[in-house]
Formats: structure tokens, C-alpha cells, sequence
């Protein structure tokens, strides 16, 4: 399903850039790296972490056109590694619509804007609680790796979140294990529910 052409998601990334362009403020920076026929390349430089947007015609890579991600140097498992831990990645593919990455690429601006280390890690591993899949609204593969939620018909039994893998909360039964965006977790007496 061809929702856009890569003539056009780079017009409307060059759109973008040029409206966050004119926000750059002292929360971040922004760089038109690469502006090429078959390239286009977005540097941000966040308070907590560096990202890169990138818009081409790979012929091999997890995503259609558009790739962004956010990595940090400043949180535990960095400086424990050595190596730079990945705060946000967002893909795009044959099943998204041209306006949802645009909107998709917004919210991941937003949370590198917020980005803390260790927040997330903080906050919600250990956490134990039940999950409840009641709307499917809530739920977009983001990745092709990902699991897709959505055709999950029960996950019954109690969870415990193990960790996180850049903006997902790990979470585990025994005998399965998922990635959840935290935006559709609230706690209700302890629990996590998932609605």
C-alpha cells in the first residue's frame, strides 16, 4: 500500500523543518544537514540527547523512507556501556499514512524536548500490574520488529515491567514479553492498566 511517494514525504519533512525552524529556541537546535535529491538529513541537538531525521530511498533498512532517532551519552547504561543509549526511533512504512508520520515525528520531538535519562527506567521497571486491551486506537506498530498489540486478543495474568528499550516499557508475564508505549499506562490501585 503506497500512501506516499518519497518526492512527497520529503516536501512535507522540508515543511516541518522549516516550521520547527522558526521555534528553535535554547530547548534545542536543529541543522539541515543534507538537503540532496535522494537524501535529506535533520540533526537535532536536545538538553538530554542528539537525534537525526533522515529522509531516502534505502535499499535495505527497517523502514520505507523516514528514519529518526534519538540517542544519549548521559544515562546509566551509556556510561556503563560506553556506547550511547537509544532514546527514540521511529520508522516508517508501507501501513502509515503521510500524516501520521508527520504527527509521529512531532510527538518524538516532544519527548527528546522532555527526555530525562533514566526516567523511564526509573519509573516503571519492577512496576507489576495487569493489562487490559480494550482500544485499538491506542496501538501502532511503530517498528516492523514490534509486536503488533492489536491482534492480541487477551493478555491475562499479571505483568511486571523488566525494563525499557528507548521510548517502550518491557514487560513481561512468563511467558510472553512486549514493548508498550508508557502513554497508555495509568495506575489504579498499584496495577498497570492498559486501556
Amino acid at each position: 500500500m503506497e500512501n506516499y511517494s518519497f518526492e512527497e514525504i520529503k516536501s512535507s519533512i522540508i515543511d516541518l523543518y522549516e516550521e520547527l525552524l522558526s521555534k528553535v529556541s535554547n530547548d534545542f537546535d536543529i541543522e539541515l544537514s543534507k538537503n540532496e535529491e535522494d537524501t535529506l538529513i535533520i540533526d537535532f541537538s536536545f538538553e538530554n540527547c542528539l537525534a537525526q531525521l533522515t529522509v531516502s530511498k534505502p535499499s535495505f533498512a527497517p523502514y520505507k523512507n523516514v528514519s529518526f532517532e534519538a540517542m544519549t551519552f548521559e544515562s546509566e547504561e551509556a556510561e556503563e556501556t560506553g556506547y550511547p543509549e537509544l532514546v527514540y526511533f521511529l520508522y516508517d512504512s508501507d501501513y502509515i499514512l503521510k500524516e501520521e508520520i508527520i504527527e509521529e515525528l512531532n510527538s518524538a520531538i516532544k519527548f527528546c524536548l522532555d527526555y530525562l535519562p533514566n526516567q523511564l527506567k526509573r519509573k516503571f521497571t519492577k512496576r507489576k500490574g495487569q493489562i487490559n486491551i480494550n482500544d485499538k486506537k491506542n496501538y501502532r506498530v511503530i517498528h516492523p520488529d514490534d509486536l503488533e498489540i492489536s491482534s492480541i486478543n487477551s493478555l491475562d495474568g499479571e505483568f511486571i515491567c523488566t525494563s525499557t528499550y528507548a521510548q517502550y516499557i518491557i514487560v513481561e508475564n512468563g511467558s510472553i514479553t512486549i514493548k508498550i508505549l508508557p502513554s497508555i499506562f495509568r495506575t489504579v490501585q498499584n496495577k498497570i492498566i492498559l486501556d
